[in-house]
């Protein structure tokens, strides 16, 4: 089942309910980018679909296992800070 948010109340209620990723990890990232090769090999090499879908997966009964998806994204930024063992930054940025 999935849920939009869109509102800063809706996020709050969001990270209450996933208790603000405590414990959690990312288990599974999905790109699509929209652009493809048909059945004839002609390329359509356009990025119009830009979806992100991101599963988790959290050490508690109840809500063990979420995804996320993000459209519409502009470009993505992945990084492992170097001073911190276990903490990946994921910074997405969405086209306004």
């Amino acid at each position: 089942m999935w849920y939009e948010i869109s509102s800063v109340k809706e996020v709050n209620g969001f990270m209450e309910k996933i208790n603000f990723f405590h414990d959690s990890c990312i288990k599974e990232l999905k790109y699509s980018s929209g652009a493809y090769v048909n059945d004839k090999y002609e390329m359509y090499p356009v990025n119009d679909r830009r979806i992100l879908n991101v599963v988790f997966q959290c050490q508690r009964e109840g809500n063990g296992m979420f995804e996320m998806e993000f459209q519409g994204l502009r470009y993505l930024l992945w990084m492992k800070c170097i001073h911190v063992k276990y903490l990946t930054l994921l910074c997405l940025y969405k086209m306004v």
